[in-house]
């Protein structure tokens, strides 16, 4: 690898003058975090641990949100739909945080609980089920604060 560092990769996007709504390629990105099958070779997950960083850096020293654009690229969040873009995301993230729990209770061995265990266990799913009713409902509040600014 090279002498590679996320102040040269944020100030190289920088002097790019990207503007909001812009496209950045996944090639431009592999060339501004030093990307090659060699750094791939010596870690496999360099690539997620850069772009991880790189987005951290934009977002919290320059309040630039990044947005994944399946096989395309990276997109500029506009300040006007960052909003959005956090609710969406959180929305996502909850949605399977939620389907992970469900998974994880309803596959328990149950027969191997103790009646205390057992009793935990019911309650937990109860618990959940109520929050996630309850997030299930703010999330419908959330985006209706965006019903009239849709595309």
């Amino acid at each position: 690898m090279t002498d590679w560092s996320l102040e040269n990769a944020v100030s190289d996007f920088l002097k790019e003058e990207f503007k909001d709504g812009d496209l950045i390629s996944h090639d431009w990105l592999r060339m501004a975090l030093d990307i090659n099958a060699r750094a791939i070779k010596k870690n496999e997950f360099i690539l997620l641990e850069r772009m991880e960083a790189f987005k951290t850096a934009l977002l919290e020293t320059h309040q630039i949100a990044l947005q994944n654009v399946r096989g395309k690229g990276y997109r500029l969040v506009p300040p006007s739909e960052q909003a959005r873009y956090a609710a969406e995301e959180l929305a996502h993230y909850m949605k399977k945080g939620f389907k992970k729990a469900d998974s994880l209770l309803t596959n328990t061995r149950c027969d191997q609980l103790s009646t205390d265990e057992r009793r935990r266990h019911t309650d937990t799913q109860i618990r959940v089920a109520a929050l996630s009713g309850m997030v299930s409902k703010g999330k419908r509040d959330v985006f209706l604060l965006f019903k009239n600014s849709k595309k």
